[in-house]
């Protein structure tokens, strides 16, 4: 431990010795761990070794930098399985200036050779060169809305297109796009160039001898570094997707960590098919991911059991209720549903995030509420209004295979306006359509309550001594439950639950004319159509999930009626507790007979 308390200290000294905001990467054998995911075999690391590895690396401002390859860097061969240690000790970590000097960078846990420990390789240049272009679309920074005359550039281009007679918002939006990229490139600059440049002159006027024009000059030059600091912070914040951070907390450097991590751990290197083989990144993973989403979102055939379930689905939507989903939609519902949509929240293919509408709505507000309501009162969809740009998110780090990508998807503001207005007139009478057993996405309920129910059954059944009959316990997780929604399944639902016919066509028009294009390290693939499937993204998709997930509690009530599987009481005065379905994961318990357990369909 001393030997490592003097290297701690000598990195410190290091970064004494180097300040000013020099790139430093630092690399090798640290002979200590992070976190205990880091290790496996052996005794427990003490905590407070990882606390002064972690507050040696903080002071010095360096952060590991991820890796490719095995995460263990260092086994110790023993024969044994209870005496085999395996750890990742060794490591490489850099400040932010390093990673900006070298974007592309790759670390790689190289294989071992004559050493017990894997060399770590440090690639500068990154195994390609392409994934840095990205797709080249237009997307509007919010800091532009902190620039003397951008509404003027923003008007004056709305007003040019609505000249034109026929345009339409979509036009406009192409109008604005254009001319406001042409006023950043011309007027504006780029930002960082004229920070440096101000902030230089600063300290310039700093060193000169002291007068009066000296200081009001020095006043006007720290005004103009804070202004230019604001407008960079946010476009930080838009692009480490950090809307929810408060403007007073400005912290340029945090931002910057954030959005070149974002970046960094999105960035996929390989995957691995079924049949084993690697596809690395370029041309060829993009055709792969392309192939493979335009397979996932094909509906399969048409379901031959799909009258004997909807048999088992009781109609609930009232008359009532369907003159409340259908009664006439007004601005004040589509103004409602804007002003509920994230500022800066990631855009659609159009790159208008919805802090552009909410910032000149009082020359746009008009035609966009014609348009929207056209839509809501039985229009068709305007054409690119539900494009949508597929994002992959990684559930894991350094993600091997396909299914460890979540696909989210990014769409347009104009037609989020659309489904969110749909979304809380359906909200509000969910309640009273859905099964007791869903407690996910219905206003009233948590998903607290059936993963707290889920987790005290298990534990009821796991310590049951008395009685001869035991419990069968069943945790069923659906895989790409979203993904795999057959709209034909999901049109028959809503139906057999007794909505009115034009509130199905409404819902099943926003379903049914998405497109999709894919961004794989920013490449997008070639446009597509599904014909299965909803949106992560899409504000009404988790009450239409609920919806199909009520086939489901159907099955499983009907089997519960004719005796297949029964609920679980814990205590004789207690309420009996069903089956429950919870965020794509389904959770049964079932009475077992000494013999084993009743047949369940």
């Amino acid at each position: 431990m001393d030997r490592k308390k003097e290297t701690w200290r000598m990195m410190r000294l290091l970064k004494q010795q180097h300040q000013g905001g020099r790139p430093w990467l630092c690399l090798g054998d640290f002979n200590e761990i992070l976190t205990s995911l880091e290790k496996a075999g052996g005794a427990a690391r003490p905590q407070h070794y990882l606390d002064g590895f972690r507050e040696a690396l903080q002071i010095c401002e360096l952060g590991d930098i991820g890796f490719e390859g095995d995460i263990f860097t260092w086994r110790n061969h023993s024969k044994e399985l209870r005496t085999y240690i395996c750890e990742r000790l060794d490591r490489a970590t850099s400040n932010e200036e390093w990673c900006e000097q070298f974007p592309a960078y790759t670390v790689v846990n190289g294989p071992p050779r004559h050493s017990d420990h894997r060399p770590i390789i440090v690639d500068t240049e990154g195994p390609d060169k392409e994934w840095r272009r990205g797709d080249g679309r237009f997307r509007f920074e919010a800091r532009w809305l902190q620039e003397e005359g951008c509404e003027e550039v923003v008007r004056a281009a709305w007003e040019r297109s609505r000249e034109m007679g026929d345009a339409t918002v979509a036009v406009a939006l192409q109008k604005v796009a254009g001319d406001i990229s042409t006023w950043s490139k011309d007027v504006v600059g780029e930002l960082e160039g004229r920070l440096k440049r101000v902030k230089k002159e600063l300290e310039g006027c700093m060193r000169t001898a002291v007068t009066e024009h000296k200081i009001n000059e020095e006043a006007r030059l720290r005004c103009l570094v804070e202004e230019l600091e604001e407008k960079k912070h946010t476009q930080l914040k838009q692009r480490a997707h950090m809307w929810w951070l408060k403007d007073d907390n400005r912290n340029i450097k945090y931002l910057e960590s954030v959005a070149s991590a974002r970046k960094k751990t999105n960035r996929i290197k390989e995957l691995r098919k079924e049949d084993g083989s690697v596809v690395e990144a370029g041309e060829e993973m993009t055709n792969y991911v392309c192939l493979f989403f335009q397979e996932l979102f094909s509906a399969s055939s048409n379901p031959q059991r799909l009258p004997e379930l909807l048999e088992k689905v009781q109609p609930r939507v009232t008359e009532a209720m369907n003159n409340v989903l259908l009664a006439d939609f007004t601005r004040e519902e589509v103004k409602a549903a804007l002003d509920h949509i994230g500022d800066l929240k990631a855009p659609g293919p159009d790159g208008m995030p919805s802090i552009v509408f909410k910032r000149h709505w009082h020359f746009m507000g008009d035609q966009i509420v014609e348009e929207v309501l056209r839509v809501l009162n039985g229009g068709d969809m305007p054409e690119g209004w539900n494009d949508t740009h597929v994002v992959l998110i990684p559930k894991v780090k350094n993600p091997q295979r396909i299914k460890d990508l979540r696909p989210i998807s990014l769409c347009n503001v104009l037609y989020k306006l659309v489904s969110k207005v749909i979304a809380n007139r359906l909200k509000m009478i969910l309640p009273s359509l859905i099964s007791d057993n869903q407690s996910t996405f219905v206003p009233g309920r948590l998903i607290t309550d059936n993963v707290l129910i889920a987790y005290e059954l298990s534990h009821y059944v796991m310590n049951k001594r008395s009685g001869k009959d035991g419990y069968t316990a069943v945790k069923a997780d659906m895989s790409k439950a979203y993904d795999r929604v057959e709209w034909c399944f999901l049109e028959a639902m809503m139906c057999r639950m007794g909505f009115r016919r034009e509130w199905v066509d409404l819902i099943m028009k926003c379903v049914r004319t998405v497109r999709y294009q894919v961004k794989v390290n920013g490449e997008l693939t070639h446009q597509f159509c599904p014909s299965r499937g909803l949106r992560q993204g899409d504000p009404a998709s988790p009450y239409l999930f609920v919806i199909c997930a009520e086939g489901l509690s159907a099955l499983l009530n009907d089997a519960e009626q004719r005796g297949r599987i029964s609920g679980i009481k814990v205590m004789p005065e207690s309420t009996m507790c069903i089956p429950s379905v919870f965020c794509g994961r389904l959770h049964v318990i079932d009475e077992s007979e000494a013999t084993g357990s009743r047949g369940t369909t």
